[in-house]
């Protein structure tokens, strides 16, 4: 939500590509350049954490240009 932890807010296409204060969440066609990915691909879980399967249609998705 729009209170995100360090202002990560992911309601919106344009909330995600506008980012947090660590930078961009979401690079266009480079996952591994993406907050979202990192994060999601640590080995210690948190809080929302993504399924295998989930995280990686969010890969393809940035990789094909996270097209809205």
């Amino acid at each position: 939500g729009e209170n995100g932890q360090a202002g990560v807010n992911l309601s919106s296409y344009a909330a995600i590509m506008a980012g947090g204060t660590n930078g961009a969440i979401v690079v266009p066609g480079d996952p591994s350049g993406s907050l979202l990915v990192s994060t999601q691909s640590q080995a210690t879980p948190h809080f929302m954490q993504l399924t295998a399967e989930e995280l990686q249609l969010i890969i393809d998705w940035i990789a094909a240009g996270a097209k809205e």
